[in-house]
């Protein structure tokens, strides 16, 4: 048995250097088909670990309440702002909804923040003592916002570090002032790294300053524009929020059909989405592989059958020598079926390569599908296998006399 193997193997070796070019076509559509797979694969998988970990990244059973409707737009959406929410909706959820550990108002404001002759266009986040530690942020240097700089409304502030980089460079901006809106800001903490959230904003592009200053000294306003609310469970999030939407409406004035002029955004339907965007991309990238392994198919269904015209000699001789059709057909098929795991290993090997770099390039983690991987190898070689099933066929039912003859 292990003989007869072995030597099938030593004919495929030398049809394959017979016929180079043919046989490089007829692995370059197996690799093709390989080679998508695997990176789909990849890429989709890399993806829902991304957005898994920017939930717990940036804060643990933590829903936001904006002020405003969401407008739906295909899968997305935008926030039509209102100026409802006030500081005193914000207590009223801390209070009086059972679920809900803890509340963060928060108002955001783009600006141009200076210092000396550097300026940096910037988001200014007017928040509560509690919102780092909400949403997982830590100091570099310095310290956060306390209870005395929120009580007297202290022109104190705390920046992310691209806006220490646009501002100070190498240089310490621990202690310096800054102009935010004009007005002198004390510069207390400088935060670490952390990224952008599930909603696209960049931490790190940010000033954070005590929220009672925003409104009264900075912007002079009297309402928010969200509260984070942390939940003690998500299996209660429904009933969470509809009290918090019970409330809202109530302090709103918000009667009868009158829409909400607020959004309950749960991370976790982000995440839905996100993962369904991804789904997408998966299941066009999975087509597209299809279609290469269709055409991989293709391509070895006719170079096989090409060379089965090709060398009827060849079986005709062996057949006058004592092969049997059945070893004919191991033959012809064996051939087909190593295109295709030949293929198969390459477009692997390729596939992998390509999603680490993909995975660098896109500051994604690095995640390498072992499903893909056994999936399209086994689809390779059924590839190379069906394909070959009708030309193997045709080549054991070669008369060796007209074979011999022709």
């Amino acid at each position: 048995m292990f003989f007869k193997i072995f030597l099938y193997l030593k004919i495929v070796h030398g049809v394959f250097k017979s016929f180079k070019v043919r046989t490089a076509l007829a692995v370059f559509g197996v690799l093709l088909g390989a080679f998508s797979l695997v990176l789909v694969n990849n890429i989709s998988r890399s993806l829902k670990v991304k957005v898994e970990s920017e939930i717990s990244k940036f804060g643990e059973n933590t829903i936001t309440v904006a002020a405003g409707r969401l407008m739906r737009h295909g899968k997305g959406g935008v926030l039509e702002k209102a100026k409802t929410m006030k500081l005193r909706d914000a207590e009223m959820i801390r209070n009086n909804v059972v679920g809900v550990k803890d509340v963060s108002p928060y108002v955001k404001r783009g600006g141009v923040v200076r210092y000396e002759m550097n300026n940096a266009a910037t988001s200014i986040l007017g928040v509560d003592v509690n919102y780092f530690e909400l949403k997982k942020l830590s100091t570099k240097s310095g310290r956060f916002l306390n209870q005395d700089d929120k009580m007297f409304m202290d022109k104190v502030c705390i920046i992310g570090s691209e806006v220490k980089n646009k501002l100070f460079g190498k240089d310490d901006a621990l202690g310096k002032t800054i102009l935010i809106y004009r007005a002198p800001f004390k510069v207390v903490g400088i935060l670490e790294e952390k990224g952008s959230d599930l909603n696209g904003t960049n931490m790190d592009d940010m000033v954070y300053i005590p929220i009672t200053t925003f409104m009264r000294r900075a912007a002079n306003l009297d309402y928010i524009d969200g509260v984070e609310v942390i939940i003690s469970d998500w299996n209660v999030f429904e009933s969470i929020k509809a009290d918090i939407v019970k409330i809202l409406r109530n302090n709103h004035r918000l009667y009868g059909d009158a829409k909400d002029d607020f959004t309950v955004i749960n991370p976790v339907d982000v995440m839905q989405i996100q993962n369904e965007t991804v789904s997408i991309v998966t299941f066009l990238g999975t087509i597209t592989a299809g279609i290469a392994y269709l055409i991989g198919g293709l391509g070895i269904f006719s170079i096989m059958i090409l060379s089965v015209s090709l060398r009827k000699t060849e079986v005709g001789i062996r057949r006058a020598v004592g092969a049997r059709k059945i070893d004919i057909f191991r033959q012809f098929l064996l051939e087909s079926g190593i295109i295709g795991v030949v293929g198969s290993l390459i477009g692997i090997v390729a596939g992998i390569v390509v999603s680490i770099v993909a995975f660098k390039i896109a500051n994604l983690p690095v995640v390498i599908s072992i499903y893909g991987l056994i999936f399209s190898g086994l689809m390779s070689f059924l590839v190379g296998i069906f394909s070959g099933i009708y030309p193997s066929y045709n080549a054991s039912k070669t008369d060796p006399i007209n074979a011999l003859r022709g």
